[in-house]
């Protein structure tokens, strides 16, 4: 005896489909995991040249302070200034070296952490030659960017966890309905003991087709009401994770848009004014026409 019973069509395709649905939902997992890695190595790196790029720029600091305890010495010595001025501005250039220190201790845990993202064993010295170039606002509008945001993997995975979850449903639904099947009946008969039989020897074969009817129809509605409420939480998760990623974004665009116009200020504006005005007050505190006060 053979049989064999299929399930109502919708069964089948609906768990092929929910098959591919979590397999997308498997490869958008990994995806999301390549893109944190990649940003964990990059904050890692950035943090690192930043505190190395604060140092360079406390240690022309610091030559900036050495210049002017220059100045205030020479001012000492003719009776020019008292030598609370010129302590004043070695007591700035000790804290400016004790900050200097810091930055360094700051440094080496930086460059733990980044040898950490990466994954590699120290070998040497960690660089940090590659800098971040002009600043810039984003290339594309901030429409563009809105559909990228939502075009990530992790955003990815929740609508595929949807298609999961809708499939599981149309699987639920369908183990309500009738299911079919077929066999064949072989009925080794052997020969007839009475001779002259018609048809002795010969085996019996039967064809016969089956309908299976499920009868706990409760039970059956009860998983469908299941499987509509994972659907339904797939969906929320899914509008969480697109409303994280656009409030996420319009955070990043704001502050990349406020960066790039307060460098613009500092560089094209107030910086040239500050060293236009140093050079003025250095210059007229060496002759005496200034205060440390304004020169500091």
């Amino acid at each position: 005896s053979m049989q064999q019973t299929f399930p109502w069509p919708t069964a089948l395709t609906a768990n092929a489909g929910a098959a591919a649905a979590e397999a997308r939902v498997a490869q958008a997992h990994v995806e999301a995991q390549a893109l944190q890695i990649e940003a964990r190595v990059q904050v890692a790196y950035w943090s690192l040249w930043e505190l190395r790029t604060l140092q360079a720029t406390y240690t022309e600091h610091l030559t900036v302070l050495q210049g002017l305890a220059e100045a205030a010495r020479g001012r000492l010595e003719v009776g020019a200034v008292s030598l609370a001025d010129v302590q004043q501005v070695e007591l700035s250039r000790a804290r400016l070296d004790d900050e200097l220190d810091r930055l360094g201790a700051l440094e080496l845990a930086a460059e733990a952490r980044l040898i950490e993202a990466v994954g590699a064993g120290k070998l040497g010295e960690v660089p940090t030659t590659h800098g971040p170039g002009d600043p810039a606002r984003p290339g594309q509008g901030l429409e563009a960017l809105r559909e990228m945001a939502l075009a990530q993997p992790s955003v990815h995975a929740r609508a595929a966890k949807v298609d999961a979850a809708e499939a599981r449903v149309r699987v639920a639904q369908a183990q309500r309905l009738p299911g079919f099947g077929v066999g064949v009946d072989w009925i080794l008969t052997g020969p007839s003991t009475q001779p002259d039989m018609e048809d002795s020897g010969r085996d019996a074969l039967a064809l016969g087709m089956s309908l299976r009817v499920p009868l706990w129809q409760r039970r059956y509605a009860s998983q469908i009401s299941a499987s509509q409420a994972v659907e339904g939480a797939a969906r929320a998760d899914k509008l969480a994770a697109e409303n994280t990623a656009l409030a996420a974004l319009e955070a990043a665009h704001a502050s990349v848009e406020d960066s790039a116009r307060r460098v613009a200020l500092l560089r094209g504006t107030l910086l040239p004014q500050a060293q236009a005005l140093y050079a003025s007050v250095l210059g007229s505190y060496a002759a005496g026409r200034a205060a440390l006060p304004q020169v500091m």
